[in-house]
């Protein structure tokens, strides 16, 4: 009965992430299809097609969880996506630290995050890109995105809340005790670190 309780509760969780990361992507494939050459948006809908499978299979078969190596692969598949609808402004770095390591971790779990930033924060300030960090260390991940704030209403605000409590719940369940998620929160910048120990 617990097994089932948890299986079920899975599925909710991955069914409210998936059409929201959805929804946001293909509002921005239309907009470059307004802006654009066929060619980068036939890329680009190749790149969306390949997160949802992602999102749809949802893991290798590891009790729910995938590598790091695959969860990466699909968030760079993401930022390329995004960069898309600012053309000729830096929107993000991206760095990997450290050699790369098997670990396993809940799908959509780095996306998700990143996902966030682009949704709520001001990315067309010149000069402040979303900056992203992974770190691999021994029996240690840390994965580390920072972005200037925008102002956002109420229910906007609310929304951002889902996807992160969506991420914790599932966190919890594989990682209880061992991962941790710090977020400071001021007026200008969200800066959130996830460290997992897997």
């Amino acid at each position: 009965m617990k097994v089932e309780k948890h299986i079920i509760q899975q599925k909710y969780l991955q069914a409210s992430i998936n059409p929201h990361f959805l929804f946001n992507s293909l509002t921005m494939l239309i907009d470059q299809a307004r802006n654009s050459s066929r060619e980068a948006l036939a890329e680009n809908m190749t790149h969306l097609s390949e997160i949802m499978q992602y999102a749809v299979d949802y893991g290798d078969g590891s009790e729910g969880l995938v590598t790091v190596t695959k969860e990466l692969y699909h968030l760079e598949a993401l930022l390329k996506i995004f960069a898309c609808r600012f053309p000729g402004i830096t929107v993000y770095n991206y760095h990997i630290r450290g050699e790369r390591q098997a670990y396993l971790i809940p799908p959509l779990s780095l996306i998700t995050i990143v996902e966030n930033a682009f949704k709520f924060g001001d990315l067309g300030l010149y000069g402040r890109p979303l900056d992203i960090a992974v770190t691999f260390q021994e029996n240690l991940l840390l994965f580390r995105c920072v972005n200037m704030k925008r102002t956002i209403n109420n229910k906007e605000r609310m929304s951002a809340g889902m996807g992160l409590n969506n991420l914790q719940s599932r966190l919890d369940h594989y990682f209880h005790g061992r991962y941790r998620m710090d977020i400071i929160d001021t007026n200008e910048v969200y800066d959130i670190l996830l460290t997992i120990q897997p």
